[in-house]
């Protein structure tokens, strides 16, 4: 009986331990979910302009391969990155080529990157919300840019 009580508490206590591990992080996005769509946008006023990446998104949006897409832009340079159908997965690399140009050709003289990397993804995805629910300056976002920037060419 006392080997019960010993385990039991072990137990509560791992489970206690597991479930403060939990991310406590609001996300406040405007998001458009579908069954095929997963697609977010940033309007916290108290962060650098976001328009243009939300309208990036917008665009995307229309591609029958891309299933998610998060991003970022700072004054004129612009870093997406996208989730495809799995059955496109072999042609992703083809796939950012063309989104990329397509890009480029709508907004001139901007800097456009786009990744089907997750790992980008993931990246976009947390410093999303983090532009959503703090205050960031342009130094800062700049920073973060590069950082991403950094992983995207790292990949190449």
């Amino acid at each position: 009986m006392k080997h019960f009580f010993i385990g039991l508490l072990a137990l509560s206590f791992s489970f206690m331990t597991l479930s403060g591990c939990t991310s406590n992080e609001e996300d406040n996005r405007l998001s458009l979910r579908g069954p095929t769509e997963d697609i977010t946008k940033i309007s916290n006023p108290s962060t650098p302009d976001q328009s243009l990446t939300n309208k990036a998104k917008e665009l995307l949006r229309t591609q029958d391969e891309v299933t998610a897409v998060r991003g970022i832009n700072i004054d004129n340079q612009l870093v997406l990155a996208i989730n495809v159908k799995q059955i496109n997965q072999f042609t992703e690399r083809k796939l950012e080529k063309k989104l990329k140009k397509e890009l480029e050709n709508i907004y001139e003289g901007v800097t456009v990157d786009v990744s089907s990397d997750q790992k980008i993804f993931i990246e976009l995805d947390k410093l999303e919300k983090k532009l959503q629910n703090t205050t960031y300056d342009k130094q800062q976002l700049q920073k973060q840019y590069n950082d991403i920037k950094n992983l995207i060419d790292d990949e190449a």
